[in-house]
């Protein structure tokens, strides 16, 4: 897992480059790894596009109270950044899809885990499925939005999220990446 962090974190474009170099550093700790890790560690989220770009689906996150994109920790059968994202996604919402093959953000942010820590959250896009989502043990509630009619509240970053990864599926749908390791 360490390594396919470390090699997609090099795939960040200027605007993380410097963010990623740094979490890097960080990865070098084993320990920032696993959810005990501390003061923080890594998470990965996947935000589901729709194939026409109009759509993304989010949850509403009890602990957080803020409508955000699904997403949790790496597990210990994880092998892959965008397979955690993947498994995270269809766990929260019922949608499977291939995350792509680079990160449309870096976040850093209070973990609601635990008090104190904090998660360094790898954000990858997934042209999702058409599916019908549902909702899970830590959402009360799962929807598709329309890119333009996005839900209040939205967790901290959420629109600029949300244009960068409709920016990228419209830009490139992928084309070439292959599908995550779950």
């Amino acid at each position: 897992m360490r390594q396919d962090l470390i090699r997609v974190l090099r795939k960040c474009d200027s605007v993380f480059g410097s963010v990623a170099a740094e979490w890097i550093e960080v990865a070098a700790d084993l320990q920032s790894l696993h959810r005990s890790g501390h003061p923080e560690h890594f998470t990965a989220s996947a935000l589901p596009v729709s194939a026409a770009g109009a759509e993304v689906c989010l949850v509403y996150h009890r602990k957080m109270g803020r409508w955000v994109q699904p997403g949790g920790h790496f597990e210990p059968g994880d092998v892959t950044v965008a397979g955690a994202a993947a498994r995270e996604m269809e766990e929260e919402t019922g949608i499977s899809g291939t995350p792509g093959p680079a990160p449309v953000g870096l976040s850093r942010h209070p973990a609601p885990c635990r008090p104190g820590a904090w998660h360094l959250d790898v954000l990858l896009v997934v042209i999702a499925d058409d599916s019908e989502p549902v909702t899970s043990a830590v959402s009360e509630a799962v929807a598709w939005f329309p890119v333009g009619r996005l839900p209040e509240p939205l967790a901290s970053g959420g629109e600029a999220l949300v244009a960068r990864a409709v920016a990228r599926v419209s830009r490139t749908g992928f084309p070439g990446s292959a599908p995550p390791v779950v």
